[in-house]
Formats: C-alpha cells, sequence, structure tokens
C-alpha cells in the first residue's frame, strides 16, 4: 500500500475535513477522495462516516488509526537511519503529557547538555500507545503509568507520587482546608487518573464523584481550574509547577488519605539494548528523584522510592 495513501488517512482522520486535508498535503481534493476510496476497498472495510461538511472516522476506521500511524512512524524512522550523519545515534523517549512535564522535561535538557552527539526523540501519548510503541521498537524507553501483562519489559525505576486536589490560585487562604464530604458539593473536573484511583475516591467519599468536565490530558484540566470552573485532583508534579507560577492552590481534605500514583521507566527486556541506553537512563533516574528515599535496587533493576 502507497503511504502517500496511509498519511492521507491519517490527516483525514485528524483534519475531519477533505478540502482542509488536499490543502495540507498540497494535493486536489479529488485525490484525497480517491485515496480513502482505494484505502477502504483494499481494507474491505468503510473507514469514514461522512457528511455534508466533516467526516468521522468509523469503528474500523478508529482500530485501523493507530497501526496506520505505526507504518508511518517506522518507514520515517527508516528514511532518518540512513540520512542521518550528524549524529552519532539517537534516543526515543515516550511519556504522557503530564509526566512530561513533572519528570521527563527536565532530564531531556540535560541529556541535550551532556550527550551533544546524539539526537533525541520525544512522543507524547497515551501509556497504552506508548507501551504498544515500544513493543514495535518505535521508542527507546517509556514513562509509563502501569505495567502490561503481556509485554515484556525491563523497570529501570519505579516512583509513586501523591494525588492532590487544586482550586483557582483566588482561593480564599482560610478555605485551603476542607472536609472531605465537601468534594460532592463542589463542581468536580476530572482528567485521567485511571479507573484505581475513581474507585478509590468512591471507597473514600462512599459515593461516586459527579464530574462538570471530563478531559484526558491532565495539564487541559488545569487550564479550566485556573479559570475558576472548578476542582481537580492532579499529580503533585503537575501541580507543583503552576503553583510556582502562582496560578493555582492546593487544597487539603481533612479525614482524606492521600492515594499515591504509580508511574514506571520501562524498556524492553533486551539487556543489549538496555546496556546502550545506560547513559541515558541514569540522567532520567536522576532527574526523577529516583533513588533519593530508595529503599534498594532488585535484580530487575527497579528502584523503589
Amino acid at each position: 500500500m502507497n503511504i502517500e495513501y496511509l498519511k492521507t488517512f491519517v490527516n483525514l482522520a485528524q483534519t475531519k475535513n477533505f478540502s482542509t486535508t488536499a490543502e495540507n498535503l498540497h494535493v486536489a481534493q479529488s485525490t484525497v477522495s480517491n485515496r480513502i476510496k482505494e484505502l477502504e476497498q483494499y481494507y474491505g472495510e468503510s473507514l469514514f462516516v461522512r457528511t455534508n461538511k466533516w467526516v468521522e472516522l468509523t469503528s474500523s476506521g478508529s482500530k485501523l488509526l493507530p497501526q496506520v500511524m505505526r507504518i508511518i512512524e517506522i518507514e520515517r524512522q527508516a528514511k532518518e537511519g540512513i540520512k542521518s550523519i550528524k549524529y552519532k545515534s539517537s534516543i526515543r523517549i515516550g511519556t504522557p503529557h503530564a509526566a512530561y512535564r513533572g519528570f521527563i522535561k527536565d532530564g531531556i535538557k540535560e541529556m541535550m547538555h551532556t550527550y551533544r552527539e546524539v539526537s533525541y526523540k520525544v512522543i507524547i501519548s497515551h501509556t497504552r500507545e506508548l507501551l504498544e510503541m515500544l513493543s514495535d521498537g518505535l521508542v527507546d524507553v517509556v514513562f509509563a503509568s502501569y505495567l502490561p501483562k503481556n509485554l515484556a519489559i525491563r523497570v529501570i525505576a519505579e516512583v509513586k507520587e501523591p494525588i492532590v486536589l487544586v482550586a483557582r490560585k483566588e482561593f480564599n487562604e482560610s478555605d485551603k482546608t476542607i472536609h472531605i464530604t465537601d468534594l460532592c458539593k463542589f463542581n468536580m473536573l476530572q482528567s485521567d487518573l485511571g479507573e484505581a484511583f475513581e474507585n478509590w475516591v468512591k471507597d473514600q467519599t462512599d459515593t461516586a464523584l459527579e464530574y462538570a468536565l471530563s478531559i484526558d490530558q491532565i495539564n487541559e484540566v488545569i487550564d479550566y481550574v485556573i479559570n475558576g470552573f472548578g476542582f481537580a485532583f492532579v499529580p503533585e508534579s503537575v501541580a507543583r509547577a503552576y503553583v510556582r507560577e502562582k496560578k493555582i492552590s492546593i487544597v487539603n481534605i481533612d479525614g482524606f488519605q492521600t492515594y499515591y500514583q504509580k508511574h514506571y521507566l520501562v524498556v524492553k527486556d533486551s539487556e543489549g539494548e538496555t546496556k546502550a541506553l545506560e547513559p541515558y537512563l541514569e540522567v532520567l533516574r536522576q532527574k526523577i528523584n529516583v533513588g533519593k528515599n530508595s529503599v534498594g535496587k532488585n535484580d530487575a533493576g527497579k528502584i523503589e522510592v
């Protein structure tokens, strides 16, 4: 299958508009239509639901999209591998958006300063997609929010951080401690902290929280908090950055036990690959403060904090 057809499919899935996709790819709109028609004939499935102005992925299209994106990435990396002259090697790091700002960003800056002969690529996505990319060899290291059951990986480091409640910066100083029962009275905004956290909150409050807004990107939820639309639970590493900028406040909850979310720095279970990455992994360990209060390092290379 022509790689340009696959790129057209991805672009249309993102823009949801044939004319916009044609402009982006510098082709005629009829070319976009023909490419999508060819793909649908090739796969034997309808990939888009069409309306007068917009298109949406069908169920089959949604399933195909991540696979096609990986094919395009493999093709791109193959080209880069052939052409690369300036840099001796490269490292590809996958991380969720919130973890990038809270843990990974400073590590990348340190690596770029120390290892100038290396090129770096950061892929920001959800843990599930990043682990799939790790399995496919499209990234070298992933900062994951959970460990997969069916993927052979090596845990390089394990950290845990508290989840905190945040509110707008104008939240009255005297009101910065609330009772656990007050949570059900507030406008709550939901970020993607996982099912385990939601079940834990339900156990603490004896009821499931109702949310005025749900977004699967934690940093996007913060924007609504800043503008006074409600309260949100977020990882402390994310909250800390915004508190320093005096954009939000952390709210203490009386009668609420702290929930700790775990993160894992992982690579594929290959001794050779891990050894080659070791200098960079050590920088990441230091920048995410792994080992600061460590209790030990086991045979698998996992450091617990």
